[in-house]
């Protein structure tokens, strides 16, 4: 959270969201719902604005620096909640935690693994009711 606390203009103080782990398959339904599973792709961490819960993946290792970008990028969503962010859709609380997570990334001397800046722009620039 202190990462967060330097690189945001974000009040870190509020408590820490609560910690869940999940399977693979319960995280997949709780973000996908009843989207096949063919047209799913995998995750490892979801947050919960309702119940102020990240839930992490039993593949989750928390000792994974990758893992811990992906945790970062949940905390991000948290913190976005604690702090009153308000946008039109969900999705548009995305590309400020993929940008967060790819500075962390780079600060921490490991590669980047989420969606490139054109696939942000492109895929959360917009609310589904936009089409």
């Amino acid at each position: 959270m202190a990462w967060l606390g330097t690189n945001t203009s974000y009040d870190i103080s509020a408590p820490p969201p609560r910690i869940e782990y999940k399977t693979m398959r319960e995280l997949s339904d709780m973000m996908y719902g009843d989207i096949p599973m063919k047209n799913r792709t995998e995750i490892l961490a979801v947050y919960s604005v309702k119940t102020d819960t990240i839930h992490l993946g039993d593949g989750f290792a928390v000792s994974d620096k990758q893992h811990q970008a992906i945790l970062l990028h949940e905390l991000t969503h948290h913190l976005q909640n604690k702090n009153n962010v308000k946008v039109r859709c969900s999705l548009l609380y995305e590309p400020e935690a993929y940008r967060l997570m790819k500075k962390w990334s780079e600060d921490s001397g490991i590669p980047y693994q989420g969606p490139g800046e054109l696939t942000i722009q492109i895929r959360f620039s917009s609310c589904p009711e936009d089409d």
